[in-house]
């Protein structure tokens, strides 16, 4: 229904839900705050049992298997246009939550009373959440593609065919649906809930995190899918060289974009986390010497490398489909899978080279441009060597699972963009 409205109604529909959020968000904060540090307190008087320790691991581990999860079925299984979706999503709300995060620079829980700090503090602000941000964001775009039908995400009638008997086998089984999306909804919660148990966040911040991910990811898959859609395809199937030309200079456009944001997030990263460490250096003061000391090299680091990693990762699809013009499955799914973990395995090797030359070569020093040369860009080139010069070797040694596409009869999918 969303996506029979042409893009001019969508779009000022788009913004202004997302103002009605920011408007809540800004009502009911101070208050869910301070509600939220009276039950922290409450609950922390519980925090010698088994079930704190538990979630002091899952609160990261739980995230990092939604994400190897997620990220396994939509890169080995699923087509590229799905998988340039889900980059979308994760990446956009990322992105957004990011400057966010550090527009309202409000202090995490553990940072406003020194008895609640019962793991090692996270360096940067709490609002919105990025662990139930990312958490939500993360399992809604794996079920998004899991669960519909998605034929316009399809390139060949093979690939179509291959997808239709797939999803009719067991693993697409209504029960089995269910089964998948309560499991995930019950990670994603429990993940959001550890935050708040352990003090990392308020449930202003968790709330603002998932809903916030919830309306990025609803903004990619729904209100601007034909666009979206309509672009990777020119991209991936050549439709015209002009369009297809100028397509791929908006993606590269884009993507100079997101590095640019990357970097002004991490500058304000810096001054946030230099700011941070002035207003609880009289309150907590067990961490105060690690903190001010890591603060101009992990100031949202892990952060800023995870959004660099994701754009580098869009990019080299983009580069691997428009300059190698191989962008479709012609085999069955077994050999899909293990031809792809072979190329992950031996893509991995040459990302993780990518990150281990600047990282033991260059000196560590707490100066701005030695810490994006050492950190944020090589997250960056190992994203863009994963699926760009990835696919370039992996086609010369035979493990490329896709095929050029004059050797396919592309489906003509008219995807609608008014």
């Amino acid at each position: 229904m969303v996506n029979s409205l042409s893009f001019w109604w969508r779009l000022p529909i788009t913004i202004l839900v997302f103002a009605l959020f920011a408007a809540i968000m800004v009502v009911i904060n101070n208050t869910l705050f301070d509600t939220s540090m009276k039950i922290i307190g409450d609950i922390s008087e519980s925090w010698n049992d088994s079930f704190t320790s538990f979630l002091r691991y899952f609160t990261n581990i739980g995230l990092v298997t939604i994400i190897v999860i997620a990220a396994c079925y939509v890169f080995l299984i699923e087509s590229k246009i799905a998988q340039v979706m889900f980059l979308n999503a994760v990446m956009f709300s990322w992105m957004v939550a990011a400057f966010l995060k550090n527009g309202i620079n409000e202090i995490r829980p553990y940072w406003k009373e020194e008895k609640l700090l019962i793991k090692k503090p996270e360096i940067d602000y709490g609002n919105p959440s990025g662990h139930s941000l990312f958490a939500i964001s993360v399992g809604f775009s794996f079920l998004l593609i899991y669960c519909m039908s998605n034929t316009d995400f399809y390139l060949t009638d093979f690939e179509l065919d291959l997808a239709t008997k797939r999803k009719s086998g067991l693993l697409y089984a209504p029960s089995i649906k269910v089964l998948i999306g309560v499991v995930t909804l019950f990670l994603c919660t429990l993940i959001v809930y550890s935050r708040v148990h352990v003090a990392a966040h308020s449930i202003n911040q968790v709330i603002h995190g998932s809903t916030l991910a919830i309306l990025c990811t609803s903004t990619i898959f729904f209100s601007f899918r034909p666009e979206l859609v309509a672009l990777y395809k020119s991209i991936l199937i050549g439709d015209s060289e002009s369009s297809t030309h100028r397509n791929v200079i908006i993606c590269f456009l884009l993507t100079v974009l997101g590095i640019l944001a990357q970097f002004v997030l991490y500058l304000i990263l810096t001054a946030n986390n230099v700011k941070l460490a002035e207003e609880i250096v009289g309150r907590i003061k067990r961490f105060v010497e690690n903190f001010t000391s890591t603060t101009p090299l992990e100031s949202g680091l892990s952060n800023g490398c995870i959004g660099a990693f994701i754009i580098g990762l869009h990019a080299g699809l983009v580069f691997s489909s428009y300059v190698l013009k191989i962008n479709a499955v012609r085999c069955s799914l077994p050999i899909l899978i293990l031809k792809r973990i072979g190329r992950l395995i031996l893509v991995l090797l040459l990302a993780g080279a990518v990150l281990a030359v600047p990282y033991f070569l260059i000196p560590l020093k707490p100066i701005m441009g030695f810490v994006w040369i050492k950190v944020i860009l090589p997250s960056i080139l190992s994203g863009f060597i994963l699926y760009g010069l990835g696919d370039y070797v992996a086609l010369k040694i035979g493990w490329l699972p896709e095929v050029p596409n004059e050797e396919l009869t592309l489906r003509t999918v008219k995807v609608e963009t008014q």
